[in-house]
């Protein structure tokens, strides 16, 4: 059978995607990338936000528009969202995450299996946890993905050790609430040590980590090995502290300065990446200017900001919103700060040397991601995917969408 696996939202859920579609391959089924030719379509969709909710609505419309004889599949974490209705297209069904195996497992296998594409990829995730019991004031994520869960180390570093031997170059490790990691008095840095300990060449990058569970072992083990990626993506969402109590986040905005002063005395320069909710209810002109400020500063190598999306359930919906005018003007005025502020951190890294791993060759020129997370652009390129280039950084420059530099 022919099937297209579509995926919206976080990392977590494009690795579950991936166990689909390896397992869908273990079956002999094959996985496409053409919706017209898909015979079943599996939809993981994402609930973190109302334009999430409206994503996941419109790519069920589309593939179902697009190609109406294929049986269609709706699972994900809006189906797990008792607030979100779906709208099921004919003949379509919906399968809770915890049954989607199983209901492949009940697929027809076919006559004649496919042959496997897993080998020779650039980048995988690797989810090492699962669950998240912080329970933000804004966030629907407790509700759909609930039940904190520490996957064992040894199966972690098992699973790890077949990624490099199908010839993956850069594992990211994820999870809903990824530092939150723990086995038997042994925490995230303890289970990267261990990966590292494995050798091969494979560059290991970690997912989002909550500000208050970053350790200094952590940011010493970054700054020190040199297959460890030296970024961090560290969610702020407010910038100061009457604004972090409402969202009830477990820290300060002093405790976040000083964690991002520990990055910088690493011995390796750390890149830092951050998400900020624009408009949260009854944010005041004071508390936006904060964030403001803070991005000016020249602390993060990229910010992504984002309106503040009501979900219900959750103890912000009860509030008083802001009017969808204040938070536009405000979303206009922080995206034009971040991108000012991006232009000149890149512009900062000239001359510097990094390692690049290549993803894509297009018209000579190839693309991929330094340890620090900088997109790079390398003109000329004679060489081929998937390995390690080492550059001296340029100048900014626009790659697709996303500001990089060139090599």
């Amino acid at each position: 059978m022919k099937i297209f696996v579509l995926t919206l939202g976080c990392k977590v859920n494009q690795h579950e995607s991936q166990q689909v579609a390896d397992q869908l391959s273990v079956m002999g089924h094959s996985v496409v990338g053409v919706v017209e030719d898909a015979e079943l379509f599996i939809v993981n969709t994402c609930t973190v936000t109302q334009v999430a909710d409206k994503k996941s609505r419109q790519m069920i419309r589309q593939v179902a528009r697009k190609n109406p004889l294929a049986k269609l599949i709706i699972t994900g974490c809006m189906p797990e969202n008792p607030t979100t209705p779906i709208e099921r297209p004919a003949g379509s069904a919906i399968v809770l995450k915890a049954d989607l195996a199983a209901y492949m497992t009940g697929l027809p296998r076919p006559a004649v299996p496919a042959s496997s594409t897993s080998q020779g990829r650039v980048r995988r995730t690797l989810l090492i946890q699962t669950g998240c019991d912080y329970y933000c004031s804004y966030c629907i994520i407790p509700t759909v993905r609930h039940g904190r869960v520490s996957f064992p180390q040894n199966k972690i570093l098992q699973d790890f050790k077949q990624l490099v031997c199908e010839g993956v170059k850069e594992v990211v490790l994820t999870g809903i609430n990824l530092g939150t990691w723990q086995e038997a008095g042994q925490d995230l840095t303890d289970l990267v040590e261990a990966l590292l300990a494995l050798g091969g060449d494979v560059r290991i990058r970690l997912g989002s980590l909550e500000p208050n569970l970053v350790s200094d072992r952590l940011l010493t083990l970054m700054g020190a090995h040199p297959r460890l990626a030296t970024h961090v993506h560290l969610p702020l969402q407010g910038a100061a502290n009457s604004l972090l109590k409402r969202m009830n986040r477990r820290y300060s905005i002093e405790d976040y300065r000083a964690l991002c002063r520990r990055v910088a005395a690493a011995k390796r320069p750390i890149n830092i990446t951050t998400d900020l909710i624009v408009g949260y209810p009854e944010e005041t002109e004071a508390e936006f200017e904060s964030a403001i400020r803070l991005i000016e500063a020249g602390i993060f190598l990229d910010v992504h900001a984002f309106a503040y999306s009501v979900r219900q359930g959750t103890v912000a919906a009860s509030k008083p919103q802001l009017s969808p005018v204040l938070v536009r003007e405000r979303m206009k005025r922080v995206l034009s700060v971040i991108e000012a502020a991006k232009r000149a951190k890149l512009e900062s890294m000239h001359g510097q040397r990094a390692t690049v791993l290549v993803e894509t060759v297009q018209k000579g020129s190839a693309i991929g991601y330094t340890e620090g997370y900088v997109k790079v652009m390398i003109p000329n390129f004679e060489g081929a995917i998937n390995q390690f280039v080492e550059v001296v950084l340029g100048a900014p420059v626009l790659v697709g969408k996303e500001w990089g530099l060139t090599a």
